[in-house]
This record gives structure tokens, sequence and C-alpha cells, in this order.
């Protein structure tokens, strides 16, 4: 149970049974989300509650970098060539998955599964911090996730509008890998997420 401005007020754990009335991929669910079905105003509630929480990370130093996915077309299923490069678009849908790791690992505190992203060695953005510093004269801050996030928004070029794009994509090369684990096998102060500034998380994947 949730407050108009996604807060958390109760949580219950029980064995249900879900009825779906539709499976949507992402861009179907945009789609719907936009139009006024009444099948998807559980969408939308859903979408206004994740903005919110997002933002709410934002706030707390979470990064937003950019790794984006891209599809290539071949000529023909037989063919190794590529005739197109199609970059994946990113929706509002993509971020409607709310976390309640918190509430999971109260409840299971032994057999949790949460994700977790250790804060990468600061030696692994030498190199670009570097680059930025002899090229552009930027400095790049990575004594926190916070502070990573505010000095990428500096990363700016006006000759060059995909500038900040490309320094987010080299600053998620620099990172450790985020991975899923059971909470009763390490110890609670590993349990942070640091790419988005969360004690602990998890998604339902």
């Amino acid at each position: 149970e949730m407050t108009t401005d996604a807060e958390i007020v109760n949580t219950r754990f029980a064995k249900s049974v879900i009825a779906s009335k539709a499976a949507f991929t992402y861009e179907e669910a945009q789609i719907r989300k936009d139009n006024p079905y009444e099948l998807t105003m559980g969408i939308r509630l859903l979408n206004t509650l994740a903005q919110k929480l997002k933002a709410g990370r934002m706030a707390a130093g979470a990064l937003n970098l950019a790794s984006p996915e891209v599809k290539i077309h071949l000529d023909s299923s037989e063919s190794s060539k590529p005739i197109d490069v199609e970059q994946k678009e990113m929706r509002e849908t993509n971020s409607l998955v709310a976390c309640v790791a918190a509430k999971i690992q109260e409840t299971i505190p032994q057999a949790a599964v949460l994700r977790r992203h250790m804060p990468p060695p600061r030696t692994n953005f030498e190199k670009l911090q570097d680059i930025l510093m002899k090229r552009k004269g930027l400095t790049l801050d990575v004594s926190s996730s916070g502070a990573l996030a505010a000095s990428l928004d500096e990363c700016l070029d006006a000759s060059e509008p995909a500038f900040n794009t490309l320094a987010r994509i080299m600053a998620t090369r620099c990172m450790l890998s985020a991975e899923y684990f059971c909470s009763g096998y390490v110890g609670r102060e590993t349990f942070g997420h640091y790419g988005l500034a969360s004690p602990i998380y998890t998604t339902n994947s």
C-alpha cells in the first residue's frame, strides 16, 4: 500500500493467483499508457508512482548512465552483412517496476534474492578522468555516486551534442557489474546498489 507520493505505508506478502487480462511489450504498454484505455488505467497509475520513486533515487545521488542497446539488421537471415543499426528506444514504461527489496529482506532475512552493485575502485576511472581533463578541461569527481552524477551532468560540449551521452557510456564501462545474491550469504554492509544510490535493491527478473 502506497500514498500518492509513492511512500510505502503497508506491506503484506501472501500466496496469490494473478489473472492477467493482457501481456504487453514495453512499446505496447507505452502506447496504452499514452491513450485513455480503461484496461490500462493501472499502467498510468503505476507510471505516476514509478516517476516519483525515480525522482527520489535521483535526488539521493543515483546515476543516470547511458548504455544504449542496439539491434543490428542483416541483409538476410543467411547473411552476416549488416545493413542498418537501430538503437533501442527507452520509454517511461521501462521504469515501471518499483523496488520493495527492504520489505522482502525484513520478511525473509536469510533467503531474500536481492541485487547489488558494488562501488567501483577509483582507479577504474583514471584513464577517463585523464582524457576528459586533457581534451576538454573537465574534472570527473568519483568520490561518490552522487558526486559522479553531478560531474557527468557538467560534461557538456556545445559543439558536440552527443558528447554527454558518450561520457556517460564511458563512465558505465568503468563500473563493476551488478549481481544477484542471497541475503543470508553476505554481510549486510555489502547490500548496497552504487548506481541507484540505494542501500538495498531488487528487481522482478
